[in-house]
């Protein structure tokens, strides 16, 4: 697989394995199902969901159990991660970068945790379109990430240009015209299920 950034070969390679090693599934799905529950209670008939950078896929499992869908596909970047996706029964797993993805299918559900974070901010554009292009009219984009006004870099356990904090969904209404804000939220590490403090978005593609 060719990619287009450093980042993607990052998280494509020995660090990302170590990432998916420290994603325990069990440990982790309660706080999931608190996040989506709250997240997509405005949201109705979710047939078919595509997420992008979905690890070990914690969070398809609890959206398996919450909606039922139909359809789940999931799109990752690490072999390793793949590998552990493959387990879950129904899931069409593609091992590919969302920035080499071509959209061949539209989703009821386009979800992006913890993704855009670490996307070179340089190739954000490109990644905004492969969501977009993924999502069905009239259905949702759900982006849950780290918060910022304005772009800013984290140092990530030691590692530079790795972790990147901004208003993804604000530049992502303001690319598309016929995107709207449905409902957003925060959920802070010391909740009683918590997130890493992570503000999620609810988006509808009208």
């Amino acid at each position: 697989m060719k990619f287009q950034t450093k980042q993607e070969s990052f998280w494509s390679g020995k660090f990302g394995d170590l990432y998916s090693k420290r994603n325990k599934v069990r440990s982790l799905l309660e706080k999931h199902k608190n996040l989506f529950k709250k997240a997509l209670v405005k949201t109705n008939k979710i047939n078919s969901i595509i997420e992008f950078g979905p690890n070990t896929g914690i969070n398809l499992v609890v959206l398996k159990k919450i909606l039922k869908p139909k359809k789940i596909t999931a799109v990752e970047i690490n072999k390793s991660s793949c590998a552990k996706l493959k387990k879950i029964n129904n899931v069409e797993v593609i091992n590919n970068s969302i920035l080499n993805f071509v959209s061949k299918k539209q989703h009821d559900l386009v979800l992006l945790r913890g993704l855009l974070i670490h996307i070179n901010p340089k190739k954000l554009n490109q990644a905004y379109r492969v969501i977009y292009n993924s999502c069905k009219k009239g259905k949702y984009i759900l982006l849950a990430e780290y918060y910022n006004p304005y772009p800013i870099e984290i140092n990530y356990r030691g590692y530079k240009n790795v972790l990147f904090k901004r208003d993804f969904a604000g530049e992502f209404i303001n690319k598309f015209k016929k995107i709207k804000l449905i409902d957003y939220g925060f959920i802070y590490h010391g909740d009683k299920f918590p997130q890493d403090d992570i503000t999620w978005f609810l988006l509808q593609k009208k």
